[in-house]
């Protein structure tokens, strides 16, 4: 049965009629009700496909906020609960500098800032990475069923955390003065498309390095690529023409059975090395939910280009040309061993690992996941859902949320100012990639980074954001997949929706 009669066998099936939440930027017109589909658009000012951001160092430190001259909060206490993970330990905020640059950016931010508004910050940090999160959302929990005003701001790890909104642990940011989306520092899709009516409970940016730290991209190894004559990868990129099938294209040039065995291990070459689907959904635009005028959250993920999606990725993971999937799922150091060894092409990773990457004998690149095809406006990617998402407790004192508001605006438009800039400039450009185009694509990663609600509130929505992940253990058929997990997605955004309308 072709795609396309498999389609409409399910369709006929399921009649799927959730009611909608807000997501992403395109909208239509359905019947009576205005709806919100989860695809993203870019900055009116991107300068197109092609173009990196227009903001250079010069621009970001110039850029100024909105918050007024002379605010002074007479030496009150910015607490903020957050993580003390060896990956996260210099992510918002840190003690004290030690001559490393992108620290002690970090920690000038917050002095500029506590002179800047009379304040003091005062960062409670416990572990609260995946394996010590129940620690962390522990600590969370006892202080606001206490009733205790404990802290005035929370940045936990995003995938755990979004759960406890449905619960009404969180202030409405709606309600959280200062704060303006319109500035660069605060992504685009968090507004449009994660505020739901005028409930706002979670927000990210350049306040937090863990948002750029965690985009995802694919690494390449630019001794692999000469050797199979791989194609100027950058000029791809640059010229729009970095499309999947492209990209499907060269990954199937690179394979070789080095010793001629016959059987594929990690001796041999391969195109690819990749456990990492989720990010298709923005990568590709694919739309995973909609928003109708009632203000409720509805399942849009099963179409015809979700379906051909599917199909195509999977005829790639499983094509001798890329490492298994399901045996990388297993062993999260098999890919970047792989692609240390030259034994890989491509490499699937978030820009964090790319520090480890800096002392490989071989050159390599970076380039953004490819288009779904030509007709796409331009590259998308998303963090991974390891970054902190920031929310301030329902027990934090409504008196102090002017205090609130414009420290939390003040870290993050200086964060944007100096500590990105640190990062990308000085730590990333110049010290783990070795060449001026990844540069040029490390700006389009930013500037490309996209929300989807379905991915956000995964864990609270059958993880629905995990859907694509039936390609690393071979679930070939995505209809009959889709048609099992259908009702589960039903009944957690029927759950998702009454809970949402009832906070505040």
């Amino acid at each position: 049965m072709d795609t396309k009669k498999l389609l409409c066998f399910v369709l006929s099936i399921l009649s799927i009629a959730f009611l909608a939440v807000p997501l992403f930027a395109c909208r239509g017109e359905t019947g009576q009700d205005q709806t919100n589909t989860d695809v993203s658009e870019a900055r009116p000012n991107d300068g197109g496909e092609n173009a990196a951001p227009e903001d250079n160092a010069a621009d970001r430190a110039n850029r100024k906020d909105s918050l007024p001259d002379g605010l002074d909060f007479k030496g009150a206490e910015y607490r903020v609960l957050n993580r003390s993970d060896d990956d996260f330990n210099t992510i918002e905020f840190v003690e004290t500098e030690i001559g490393e640059v992108v620290n002690d950016a970090i920690y000038r931010r917050q002095k500029s800032v506590e002179g800047r508004l009379n304040v003091s910050i005062v960062p409670v940090s416990i572990p609260g990475d995946w394996s010590n999160k129940d620690k962390f959302l522990s600590r969370l929990k006892s202080s606001v069923n206490a009733g205790d005003d404990e802290f005035d701001v929370v940045a936990a790890y995003a995938y755990y955390i979004t759960p406890f909104m449905l619960e009404g642990y969180f202030a409405n940011f709606d309600k959280i003065p200062y704060i303006d989306y319109e500035k660069p520092w605060w992504p685009d899709s968090i507004t449009q498309h994660l505020k739901i009516g005028n409930k706002l409970y979670f927000v990210t940016g350049d306040y937090t390095l863990s948002l750029t730290k965690a985009l995802w991209c694919f690494a390449y190894n630019k001794k692999v690529a000469q050797d199979f004559d791989v194609p100027n990868l950058y000029e791809l990129v640059f010229d729009g023409a970095w499309t999947f099938d492209e990209y499907a294209k060269i990954t199937k040039s690179v394979s070789k059975d080095v010793n001629g065995d016959g059987k594929w291990g990690m001796e041999d070459i391969y195109g690819l090395a990749s456990r990492s689907y989720d990010v298709y959904f923005p990568a590709f635009q694919l739309p995973m939910t909609e928003t109708k005028s009632d203000g409720t959250l509805s399942l849009a993920v099963y179409n015809e280009k979700f379906v051909s999606a599917f199909d195509k990725l999977y005829e790639l993971a499983h094509d001798v040309s890329s490492y298994p999937p399901n045996v990388l799922a297993g062993d999260d150091t098999i890919e970047r061993t792989l692609f240390v060894n030259d034994k890989v092409l491509f490499l699937s990773v978030l820009l964090r690992y790319c520090e480890a990457l800096r002392g490989m004998p071989s050159d390599f690149g970076i380039v953004p996941f490819p288009k779904y095809d030509l007709a796409q406006d331009s590259y998308y990617t998303v963090s991974h859902d390891e970054y902190s998402l920031l929310c301030v407790p329902a027990t934090a004192d409504p008196a102090k949320y002017q205090m609130i508001g414009a420290v939390t605006e003040a870290v993050a438009a200086e964060g944007y100012r100096t500590v990105t800039p640190a990062y990308f400039d000085i730590a990333l450009k110049n010290k783990y990639s070795r060449d001026d185009e990844s540069s040029r694509v490390l700006d389009i990663l930013a500037e490309r980074n996209t929300f989807q609600p379905a991915i956000i509130y995964s864990s609270s929505l059958g993880d629905i954001g995990h859907l694509l992940r039936g390609i690393i253990y071979g679930n070939q058929n995505i209809v009959s997949d889709y048609e099992k997990k259908a009702r589960t997605y039903e009944k957690a955004f029927e759950k998702f929706n009454e809970k949402y309308a009832e906070l505040d």
